[in-house]
């Protein structure tokens, strides 16, 4: 039975609505460092850099991977009860926002951090802002389930352009610094679950006891994997706030945020990657061609990605007005390639989805979060705030060889589509990398853009050499 065109194409409509919703709460996020540093000095950027990643973390354990498991649970009931899961899932998050709040105000302090000048109410702050954005999660997934991507992208788009103007008055108009950001934050937050709930209709009163126990029981494997890939793309701030103190994390949290703008991408694709594996659970034989041809699209398409945030990161001072800052600017294409790796990674764990043994995912995670940790601390101590990014590189790298080995003992099809002309098409573009980040520290924005294009085009031909020389592309 042929898939009919007119619902193909409402599919892929729907799906991209869906993907621009997403994308334009992160591109908020992400786009905030750089546009405000005109008008907060690099201390108060980098005490928001710490609250808002350890607020993160905090939310990752609290939030009981419960965003995750909803969806599982969402599609397991009668039509009839389905809004159950939505309450009960809002419920429990609701309940962990407030458990985090008061955890905040009672213990306050992260040791060997400077964080004294925050004191109690701003770490509870932070966290609020955090907690409330996990809490309109459950209600952006209803839309989701009920088809509803106009409406979807109208709740995300409202909150999106409330946290800016709230940080444009707040930061900027009234001068607030630290303090107007993260009330923007939870507030902007706020109109989000506020909206979100509007949307999706779900009473708070559904919720079910028996629902939330298999919630929680699904979810919390999901806990440890997340809290490791939190940690090993927040290590930077933390690291440089302990060495060279809170100015040095906000410089470095100003090109963070440029170099994140990688993940709108590296998330649409994961977003579309997890569903297509899964479809080959009952035919794993016919996946190490299918698997082999994505693993070359993503080593070219994230790499050459990765090369132009490399070359174009100097033309990123014209944003930052603020010379303080113009040291962020080293850091941009460090974190847009670690972004590109863990993309990378994802593609090579499907054999431990189909043998049920997703732990070993999370115990490489938590392996690439250690070695992120060292490799930032030391690179700070002997080669400088401009190389802090390097960490989640090495981090991520390890990833990516850990898994190899262990795919490499999986009794799964899946676990065998990684050719040599893989590993000769991801050299070549390494080499390019290393290339467009020596050479844009080197020469001008104008002569780095240039050349990254060079690289990035004989990246590309190299990647596609190496899948015709494995027969990938027919």
């Amino acid at each position: 039975m042929s898939f009919p065109r007119g619902a193909a194409a409402g599919l892929l409509g729907s799906s991209a609505i869906f993907a621009l919703g997403n994308g334009l709460s992160r591109a908020v996020a992400y786009a905030l460092p750089p546009l405000l540093a005109g008008w907060i000095a690099p201390e108060e950027m980098g005490l928001v850099a710490l609250l808002t990643t350890a607020a993160v973390i905090l939310r990752t354990v609290l939030g009981l991977g419960l965003t995750t498991s909803a969806g599982a649970v969402y599609y397991e009931v009668p039509v009839e009860r389905r809004g159950e899961v939505i309450a009960t899932t809002a419920l429990l998050l609701g309940t962990a926002t407030v458990a985090g709040v008061l955890l905040c105000l009672v213990a306050p302090a992260v040791p060997g951090l400077p964080l004294a000048q925050a004191g109690a109410l701003m770490p509870a702050l932070a966290f609020a802002g955090a907690g409330l954005q996990l809490l309109a999660q459950p209600y952006a997934l209803a839309l989701q389930f009920q088809g509803r991507p106009l409406a979807h992208l109208a709740v995300t788009a409202a909150a999106a352009a409330a946290g800016v103007a709230l940080a444009l008055v707040l930061v900027v108009g009234l001068g607030r610094g630290a303090w107007g950001w993260l009330e923007a934050g939870a507030l902007g937050a706020l109109v989000g679950v506020v909206l979100a709930a509007r949307a999706a209709g779900t009473p708070l009163l559904a919720a079910s006891a028996p629902v939330a126990r298999k919630l929680m029981r699904l979810g919390w494997p999901f806990i440890p994997g997340a809290a490791f890939m939190a940690a090993l793309q927040g290590a930077g701030p933390f690291i440089l706030a302990r060495v060279d103190g809170l100015a040095a994390a906000g410089v470095y949290n100003a090109g963070y945020g440029l170099g994140m703008t990688m993940s709108l991408a590296t998330t649409g694709f994961s977003s579309a990657w997890f569903p297509y594996f899964q479809s080959f659970a009952a035919r794993q034989h016919e996946a190490p061609h299918a698997f082999g041809r994505v693993l070359m699209i993503a080593i070219g398409a994230f790499g050459c990605a990765a090369i132009l945030f490399y070359a174009l990161a100097p033309l990123a001072r014209l944003l930052l007005v603020d010379p303080r800052y113009g040291g962020a600017v080293h850091v941009v294409g460090d974190v847009a390639l670690s972004q590109a790796l863990l993309a990378i990674w994802s593609i090579l764990v499907p054999a431990l989805y189909f043998s049920r043994k997703i732990w070993i995912a999370s115990a490489v995670q938590g392996l690439g979060a250690g070695v992120a940790v060292i490799v930032t601390y030391v690179l700070v101590l002997h080669a400088g705030a401009a190389n802090a990014g390097l960490g989640a590189v090495a981090g991520a790298c390890v990833m990516i060889a850990v898994q190899w080995v262990v795919n490499g003992q999986a009794d799964s099809p899946a676990g065998s589509f990684v050719r040599f002309e893989h590993a000769w098409a991801g050299c070549a573009v390494g080499i390019c990398l290393v290339l467009a980040r020596t050479m844009a520290d080197s020469v001008g924005s104008l002569a780095s853009a240039g050349t990254g294009g060079a690289l990035a085009g004989c990246a590309a031909v190299a990647v596609w050499a190496a899948g015709r020389r494995a027969s990938l592309w027919a």
